[in-house]
This record gives structure tokens, C-alpha cells and sequence, in this order.
């Protein structure tokens, strides 16, 4: 079962306002529960699968590793869920990133 997060909000929004408080405290109660379990379990590469990696500096705020079995560099959400989500959006839409000014040069 592929679930992606644009299903659980979707689902989300057909739930009542009187049903809010609990769906985030179960969500917080998950959210908790996953957060132990990643502590406990120790970093591996999403190219290779080893747990042969070293601390690379950070990224935007984030732990980055190093492989030592593959080279492949990768950051705490390389992966996940929400991994490349913000280029995906931008490569599907067909904005490059760049801000208002540029885009503004860039026509005229």
C-alpha cells in the first residue's frame, strides 16, 4: 500500500471540526513514536543501504552523511516523504526557482 502524504491530507480534510483535537493528538502520539524509533536506529545510505557512514557537515540546517561504501552524499530526509518535494513542485509547474526580480528581467 503506497499512501503519500497528499492522501492522509485529503483524508484529513473530510474529517469534522469536532474530530480535530483528537486526529493531531494521535498524529502527535506517531509522530513521537517514530521519532524514537529513528533515534535508536542507526543512519544508512538510501542509495546502497550500508550503515557505513560518516557525518558530512549540514545542509539547510540538516545532517548530511557520507557513504563510505558507495560515496553517495545524502541528507537526514533523503528518502522521505518530503525529499524532493519542493523541486518536484517547481520542475512539474515549470518555475525554476528563481525569485519575482529575475523573472521580471528575464521577460522585459
Amino acid at each position: 500500500m503506497n499512501i503519500t502524504l497528499k492522501d492522509i491530507i485529503g483524508l484529513a480534510k473530510e474529517l469534522p471540526e469536532e474530530s480535530f483535537a483528537e486526529t493531531y493528538e494521535k498524529l502527535k502520539e506517531i509522530k513521537e513514536k517514530v521519532d524514537a524509533e529513528k533515534e535508536d536506529a542507526p543512519v544508512s545510505c538510501p542509495k546502497c543501504g550500508s550503515i557505513s557512514v560518516n557525518r558530512n557537515g549540514k545542509r539547510n540546517g540538516r545532517q548530511a552523511y557520507i557513504c563510505k561504501d558507495c560515496g553517495k552524499t545524502f541528507v537526514e530526509t533523503s528518502g522521505s516523504a518530503i525529499a524532493y518535494s519542493s523541486k518536484r513542485k517547481r520542475v512539474e509547474t515549470g518555475d525554476p526557482g528563481h525569485g519575482r526580480r529575475r523573472a521580471d528581467r528575464q521577460d522585459g
